[in-house]
């Protein structure tokens, strides 16, 4: 990339699809382009300019990267419900022995009391807490005034999308950076599955820890919704192609090896969904969707 290029910083807020966005940078800009994750001691103690070989930094890391950078800069992030981003970080940390916050999750068999007793720092508000720019380790309280900050910094600084409306945000990047396409990308599982169907009264009691949140996300809901006509009907079309790449491949999907070669097996994906008239899971709708996706890969839309 031309040093005039700016600098993707990508803000990982745990639980939010952050796997698929990796994913995608790997396909466009190659691994050996991206630093991460850029939120150990080694970047924060760098001489400023030191990162700037990368063209993507990529990393739990709050807001305020740029400062390490002298070369122009973008900010990216996705965000999720947060009342489905709370249980889904409880869940992950009680299944992963090897996470620092383990001992103490596995001691609450609900999640209210998790969170009622302190949680963990990238937990509640944690959303607020990167985007206003703090170490979510070093904050516990967030008032409005925090929100407001990080709602003025997602506003002024930040593409944000939302994995609630995933292919949606991924085309709207696309247009943002002005990439031809977006690599064929179905989400990873690792997130939905520990997403179960929470109880009316758990989901108000969770969504006292994350009011600003929940005002964050609404912010990008209403700018997703607005993108336009165009956008949401490639968005469509993109949604048609996963759900085709899944039925063809199944779990296989969640653990390939993500490279501009996935164009091509996505084109194989439909070839071999053709093939399978005894399958109707997918309507002729999706699947011309999912036709007409991959002849825009070949033409580089």
């Amino acid at each position: 990339m031309s040093s005039d290029a700016p600098v993707i910083i990508f803000t990982h807020i745990p639980k939010c699809a952050g796997t698929t966005v990796r994913n995608v940078f790997n396909c466009i800009y190659g691994a050996e382009r991206i630093y991460d994750p850029f939120d150990q001691p080694d970047f924060e103690n760098s001489e400023k300019g030191a990162f700037d070989r990368y063209d993507v930094l990529f990393g739990h890391r709050h807001y305020g990267a740029h400062e390490k950078l002298t070369r122009p800069y973008r900010y990216v992030t996705f965000l999720r419900n947060p009342v489905k981003r709370l249980y889904s970080n409880w869940q992950y940390i009680r299944t992963h022995s090897s996470h620092r916050d383990y001992e103490k999750a596995i001691k609450y068999d609900n999640v209210l009391d998790f969170y009622a007793n302190g949680g963990e720092p990238w937990g509640a508000n944690g959303m607020t807490k990167m985007l206003a720019g703090y170490d979510p380790r070093t904050i516990d309280n967030v008032d409005h005034i925090i929100g407001r900050q990080a709602s003025r910094n997602l506003n002024t600084y930040y593409f944000a999308g939302t994995s609630d409306l995933m292919e949606l945000s991924l085309v709207c990047l696309r247009q943002k950076m002005d990439w031809k396409t977006i690599p064929f990308c179905p989400s990873r599982q690792n997130a939905s599955q520990y997403t179960a169907k929470l109880d009316l009264e758990t989901k108000i009691q969770l969504s006292d820890y994350c009011n600003e949140d929940l005002e964050l996300t609404l912010e990008v809901l209403s700018k997703l919704a607005n993108c336009g006509e165009a956008l949401v009907e490639e968005a469509k079309d993109l949604t048609a192609l996963h759900k085709i790449a899944v039925n063809v491949f199944g779990p296989l999907c969640n653990t390939m090896q993500y490279s501009k070669s996935l164009n091509d097996r996505a084109k194989k994906a439909v070839e071999i969904y053709g093939t399978q008239a005894h399958v109707t899971t997918i309507d002729d709708d999706t699947f011309d969707r999912a036709k007409a996706y991959v002849s825009k890969f070949e033409a580089g839309l």
